[in-house]
């Protein structure tokens, strides 16, 4: 008995390993996630996410003007 155990235990040896990798990473992001929420509900404030797009300089890849053509 003692042996069929071993058996399965070399045998599943890097699923059981691949397992344990996820389940790790899958309990840090909830405890990521549980901080987190737990944070705004303590200040009460979500914090700020500021998303600055910067305006495409199509001028150093297209001649001046080429934009504002008329098709006439």
């Amino acid at each position: 008995m003692l042996e069929t155990i071993q058996e399965l235990i070399d045998r599943y040896q890097r699923k059981i390993c691949f397992l344990r990798f996820c389940l790790k990473i899958c309990l840090f992001g909830w405890l990521f996630t549980l901080l987190s929420v737990g944070a705004v509900l303590y200040t009460g404030k979500i914090p700020p996410i500021e998303i600055k797009m910067n305006k495409p300089d199509f001028g150093s890849v297209y001649p001046k003007n080429f934009w504002n053509q008329n098709d006439d």
